[in-house]
């Protein structure tokens, strides 16, 4: 098993009808290796859940008797699914509903709660308490993401060489990479000032050659584990790594939805 494998995953969060002020909430989250988006309508959720029920679900809630039954509606959706009935829900408001909530909470089933928000920090630390107890990270430590080729690259130099070539997945633990020619970094070798190309966001961190592994879509040259040096890291390096993996993630996210929208 490489580092990237698809078991490390966890669960992600999606937030259904977010107010734009949690926007920058959301964007937080990321920080803490979490991985959080907002979607407008549930309907438009549902195609991704039945391909990837590995989730919780916050509804925004709001006192109304419309928006109370269209969040009924949309829970039932849910829980008509076989396949998502074990996803489980929380639910949010911009003002304080408890005594709403208290009185739909056993009948609607609502097993991660519910909150207000309020300020940041206190919002952080009440989803971050959820996500502890539904073991959202699971096995896996960091948020990583797939490219395409041609999408991100790197270039190192190392005992006079140069090396260039394609990341093919990334996270703040390490990075999978295709080398471009016939110069591959030998195994276990110390490389200092990678420099990555991160569709424009530029960062240079020191790693170490891990592991190769072959790609069944490319038979001619394995893929190569590059695993980063902790001390090369520091809180810039990091936010970009992650503005980065938040935009492809985000930007893959809003094209699945497009293409279950137009099918």
């Amino acid at each position: 098993m490489h580092i990237m494998s698809e078991e490390l995953l966890g669960k992600k969060l999606y937030f259904v009808n977010a107010p734009a002020v949690f926007k920058e909430y959301i964007d937080e989250l990321w920080n803490y290796e979490i991985e959080a988006y907002a979607v407008a309508e549930f309907s438009a959720l549902m195609p991704i859940l039945l391909a990837d029920n590995s989730a919780l679900v916050f509804f925004n809630f709001e006192g109304d008797k419309q928006s109370l039954e269209k969040l009924k509606r949309n829970i039932e959706m849910l829980r008509s699914e076989d396949s998502c009935r074990h996803i489980e829900i929380g639910l949010f408001s911009v003002r304080d509903l408890r005594s709403q909530f208290s009185e739909i909470s056993q009948t609607l089933q609502i097993e991660c709660g519910y909150f207000i928000i309020t300020d940041k920090q206190r919002v952080l630390q009440t989803i971050l308490q959820i996500c502890a107890q539904k073991a959202v990270k699971g096995r896996r430590k960091y948020i990583r993401v797939k490219c395409p080729l041609n999408y991100a690259s790197f270039n190192c130099e190392c005992r006079g060489m140069q090396y260039r070539g394609h990341i093919l997945d990334i996270s703040l633990a390490g990075m999978a990479v295709l080398f471009e020619g016939s110069n591959v970094l030998p195994l276990n070798v110390k490389v200092d000032d990678i420099q990555c190309n991160l569709h424009g966001i530029i960062v240079s961190v020191d790693g170490i050659t891990f592991k190769t592994y072959q790609s069944e879509e490319n038979t001619e040259q394995p893929i190569t584990v590059i695993l980063f040096d902790p001390k090369s890291l520091d809180k810039m390096k990091e936010a970009k790594i992650h503005v980065f993996i938040r935009q492809k993630l985000q930007k893959d996210l809003e094209t699945a939805l497009f293409s279950y929208q137009n099918t």
